[in-house]
């Protein structure tokens, strides 16, 4: 019964408020972990959004696998008003053999919509203490390794990209507070790295957890590099316990943690493979007149306000720069607007950028002044970038700007016209 009060005072709070819009409606469909051991359980959930009392999704028998309702949750909030309402249905899965399993796709009706699920692939793997698990010699490197790896296999100067440090552990209990150690301190520029969502995954028939650290990567200058960091992973060891994992140093109990109960960290280094990057240098070939170095992918926009006025009284022109790439080292696209315009250097009046995710916009204002009434246009302005993934040059052209310009009856304003830029 406080579960109906709520959902319909939940309805009643959302339908009051002014300026909340619907969002679209959407189904998504999941199952995690996707990488598990024979009877371990999995979640599979059903995701609907922006329905009105959705039905329950079906999930028909599958092979090799033990299904079974585990119920749903409602909630409902509120993102830059926009009204988001949703329903979770939660299935439990059961895996009864080995092997790897597309469960979908699924085509989910409700009213006059259908949505398309695409499959899920799960992969199963023999439970622990089996034969074959047993047999199976385990060393450091099988219980924690770590691969280091990136997104781009061409890389050029100035270009920004991503480097992810992958960490696998069986059985393992990490702490968060990883160092890597012996990265080079020059010729890239690293951000921080972003812990990303765990995961599992099986490798050599063995299931692992994996946790995902990405960073942005500027290469600063051409050249081969070689990454060959070394990680330093806190394991987390109950107190007391002499038994340390296979392949690993016994640091033994520390007193405090034996005399008062819990846990000790213990620091072991790895090292992943070494990561070789070769960065290339931008091409001559097609490089258009004007680049200034920009490198990655962008739009350019512009404004010319006012444009009717009279000679004398300034014109101002907004430049913005939007995109994924070095966006720090971007200036405003030269300008050139000849004898008949008195121009002042271009200001930054406002920057936005994600360093960790690399992608931003840059704005700039620039003040020219129309000497006379003879200034009947501004010309046309480009901006031009390097695209890495496509390995080629870019220009975006906007204008030319037409414009009304007055005789001006200000004597300061002709007294202007006379002086030289």
């Amino acid at each position: 019964m406080r579960r109906v009060l709520t959902y319909a005072f939940a309805v009643a709070l959302l339908a009051w408020i002014p300026g909340a819009a619907a969002r679209a409606a959407s189904v998504d469909f999941d199952i995690q972990p996707r990488a598990l051991r024979v009877g371990e359980a999995a979640t599979c959930t059903f995701t609907i959004r922006g329905i009105d009392n959705p039905p329950t999704p079906g999930l028909p028998p599958l092979q090799g696998f033990q299904s079974g309702y585990a119920g749903s949750q409602q909630s409902f909030s509120i993102v830059n008003g926009q009204q988001d309402s949703s329903i979770v249905f939660t299935y439990q899965l059961v895996p009864l053999q080995v092997g790897k399993f597309s469960i979908g796709p699924f085509a989910y009706s409700t009213g006059s919509q259908t949505f398309n699920l695409p499959a899920v692939v799960v992969e199963v793997v023999p439970p622990e203490g089996s034969p074959t698990q047993a047999n199976s010699q385990q060393d450091s490197s099988e219980l924690l390794y770590a691969v280091l790896s990136t997104d781009q296999t061409n890389i050029y100067n100035q270009q920004v990209f991503d480097i992810v440090l992958s960490i696998y552990s069986q059985g393992l209990n990490i702490g968060n507070n990883i160092s890597l150690m012996n990265m080079p301190s020059s010729g890239l520029s690293l951000q921080p790295f972003q812990e990303l969502p765990g995961a599992r995954e099986v490798v050599n028939n063995k299931v692992y957890e994996v946790r995902r650290f990405r960073a942005k990567a500027q290469a600063l200058t051409a050249g081969t590099f070689t990454l060959e960091p070394v990680l330093r992973v806190p394991l987390i060891v109950q107190s007391g316990r002499r038994n340390t994992p296979p392949g690993f140093p016994d640091f033994g109990d520390s007193f405090f943690a034996d005399f008062f109960g819990g846990a000790r960290t213990q620091p072991v280094d790895i090292k992943p493979k070494p990561l070789p990057l070769v960065v290339q240098s931008l091409p001559q070939d097609g490089q258009p007149p004007g680049f200034s170095g920009a490198v990655g992918r962008f739009s350019f926009e512009t404004q010319v306000k006012p444009s009717e006025l009279s000679a004398g009284d300034p014109v101002t022109l907004t430049v913005q720069i939007i995109g994924e790439g070095n966006l720090e080292n971007i200036s405003a696209p030269q300008f050139v607007a000849g004898d008949d315009f008195k121009v002042y250097e271009p200001k930054l009046v406002a920057k936005d950028i994600d360093s960790n995710r690399g992608v931003g916009r840059k704005t700039f204002e620039q003040v020219l002044i129309p000497r006379s009434e003879n200034a009947k246009m501004l010309p046309a302005l480009s901006f031009s970038y390097f695209d890495p993934a496509s390995a080629r040059y870019s220009t975006i052209t906007r204008g030319p700007y037409p414009l009304i310009v007055h005789a001006s009856s200000n004597a300061t304003a002709k007294m202007l016209q006379a002086v030289p830029s």
